[in-house]
């Protein structure tokens, strides 16, 4: 299976996502399958990565410590990906930081640089990871200088939705 996640035709690497799948419901456990799931968010064939999103959403609920060796690749791609990588992206951070904070954590720069130079590039999903991770030690957003150069971005921000997940991130922090 994990030879055809790289063929050249992205046709056959679509349909290795569904055999992996196929295994993995039938409670096999595959070892890999997330970090090269999280590999194919960057393939150039949207049915590849639409593929690849089915999988990686149903783990990142279901066994969010599976991602050990694939956030530092998912950060990545939030910040120079697809378009729809990117969004996929940051919804995964924010189902793994909301079971297992601690993964995402080491990547709080790069995701509060993302936010604090504009909450519309990380959107509601990463305000979600952070406010996660706010909830658990606030400490580590504020020792970023996060609070005061988000605060100003996200008051103007022009999405309603984005206001709000800022809000509560701010409200988490602030104690």
């Amino acid at each position: 299976f994990f030879d055809s996640l790289y063929d050249e035709e992205a046709e056959v690497r679509a349909e290795a996502i569904l055999s992996i799948q196929a295994v993995e419901r039938s409670d096999a456990y595959v070892i890999g399958t997330v970090p090269d799931f999280v590999s194919k968010l960057s393939d150039p064939d949207p049915t590849v990565r639409k593929r690849a999103v089915s999988n990686l959403r149903t783990l990142a609920r279901t066994e969010p410590k599976r991602f050990r060796r694939a956030v530092k690749k998912i950060v990545e791609i939030h910040e120079t990906g697809f378009e729809d990588s990117q969004r996929l992206a940051r919804e995964l951070l924010a189902m793994i930081s909301d079971h297992e904070p601690e993964l995402v954590e080491p990547f709080l720069d790069s995701l509060v640089g993302t936010t604090g130079v504009g909450p519309e590039r990380g959107g509601p999903a990463v305000l979600e990871a952070l406010q996660h991770i706010g909830a658990n030690s606030p400490e580590k957003l504020n020792n970023r200088g996060f609070f005061t150069d988000f605060r100003k971005q996200a008051i103007s921000h022009p999405d309603p939705e984005t206001r709000e997940a800022s809000a509560r991130v701010l409200n988490v922090v602030a104690g």
